[in-house]
């Protein structure tokens, strides 16, 4: 049986955007938020966010995004785009880091039955401080991208599961350490940095072995306790892309692969050719999926690594990108015009009655004749002495004949036209 909880009984402070003095066994990993909080309801009653009891470096309103970028930080022909408090970098293929300085030299591609896989013959120790880390990028959401086996039963393991991170520690037979990086979704095709950290953390007379996560430069972070017994351990053999087991390659992803490297310092050099690579192909080209021209008529193709998005023109909308006018935005009897100069690629001619980008808002307040214009009229500016109507277009202010056109000669149509640059001759 299930139980409904129609309620939740809160006893201890409330905190937003970030938790004070928690210890690194806290179940909450991220623990301090960027960004512009507004409308907090509770129980159905809006909070008064300035009527907080402590404050700690929030400042009232939201200003825009410093413009990071201006500088132009990226290095290395790295394109720069703007976040939160920050800048991120893309970095062209062979370089890597914050601002695209440091070389990645070996990129590799992956095809879900790849590996790479270094004999380190016990040279490399683990001690604390210590940094394993890699970069990549891909569409898979399931599959092994590191794996270090320490000693002659712990393994140290990155694997993704859902399209999220996971950093696990093995010991033999034992429950392993977990940690997920539930706060992002890492096989969207981009480039991700990824670091972790083994340090010690002594409380009294005790020292507990502490492992941090971070992607992305810190952008996204965790922290978990491994215990005290990886310390010390030499990492024997290191698999990157897929675990090699008995000559086939089991849990493998498929994507690309650069940047590996371990030691003591988080800038540690970068390991050296594999001794071993099964069909891992050099670099990381996947083609163009927008050669086979797979986008319907009036879009354009966009190449999204691996995979491929249709951008419609102006005007046109939806998977077949058709035209907008065919499916009838426009409300209340209003005529829907192809117009790709406007924000929407459309207009909606509303006539005298009615306003808006849909004209779906029914004029209340009737201008008097020889007005136009809501909620406020002014005067139509059309010269009755030309033939045209004193009676402009409620709506829009343009004027129109008041007498057949054809009655009037070309000159006397080209000299009626007002000196308002709102009115327009429609004949």
């Amino acid at each position: 049986p299930f139980l409904l909880l129609r309620s939740l009984d809160l006893t201890g402070p409330l905190f937003l955007g970030g938790v004070p003095n928690t210890p690194d066994n806290f179940p909450f990993h991220t623990r301090e938020f960027i960004g512009c909080m507004k409308d907090l309801h509770i129980d159905n009653s809006l909070l008064d966010l300035a009527g907080y009891i402590a404050n700690n470096g929030t400042l009232p309103g939201c200003s825009a995004k410093s413009p990071f970028c201006k500088s132009n930080p990226c290095q290395n022909g790295g394109t720069c785009r703007v976040s939160w408090e920050t800048f991120s970098c893309d970095c062209p293929l062979g370089f890597g880091g914050k601002d695209c300085s440091h070389v990645m030299p070996h990129p590799h591609r992956f095809l879900g039955n790849s590996a790479l896989w270094w004999d380190l013959k016990n040279d490399v120790t683990i001690s604390t401080p210590w940094y394993l880390g890699l970069v990549f990028r891909t569409r898979a959401r399931e599959g092994t991208l590191l794996q270090a086996q320490a000693g002659q039963y712990t393994s140290l393991v990155f694997q993704l599961v859902s399209g999220q991170l996971v950093f696990s520690v093995t010991k033999g037979s034992t429950r392993p350490v977990r940690l997920r990086l539930d706060q992002v979704q890492v096989s969207d095709g981009r480039w991700h940095d990824l670091q972790l950290e083994l340090r010690d953390v002594r409380s009294g007379r005790e020292t507990r072995y502490v492992a941090t996560v971070r992607l992305d430069f810190g952008l996204f972070q965790g922290t978990v306790i491994v215990g005290n017994e990886i310390h010390g351990l030499k990492v024997k053999h290191l698999h990157v892309g897929g675990v090699l087991g008995s000559g086939e390659v089991q849990n493998g992803i498929r994507g690309c692969v650069q940047g590996v490297r371990l030691g003591v310092r988080p800038d540690a050099p970068l390991l050296p050719r594999p001794s071993k690579a099964v069909k891992v192909e050099t670099g990381c080209s996947v083609g163009n999926p927008c050669v086979s021209s797979p986008c319907p008529p009036y879009s354009r193709c966009s190449d999204d690594w691996e995979r491929h998005t249709c951008l419609c023109e102006p005007g046109f909308y939806g998977k077949g990108c058709k035209d907008a006018c065919q499916l009838n935005p426009c409300e209340n009897n209003a005529q829907c015009h192809r117009k790709p100069s406007s924000s929407h690629g459309y207009i909606c001619d509303c006539g005298d009655n009615h306003y808006g980008q849909y004209c779906q808002h029914r004029i209340d307040h009737q201008c008097p004749r020889g007005w136009w214009g809501s909620p406020t009229c002014g005067p139509c500016h059309c010269d009755a002495s030309k033939g045209l109507d004193p009676d402009c277009n409620k709506t829009s202010g343009q004027c129109h004949c008041k007498v057949t056109c054809s009655l009037w000669h070309t000159h006397s149509l080209i000299s009626a036209v007002t000196t308002r640059t709102d009115n327009q001759l429609i004949s």
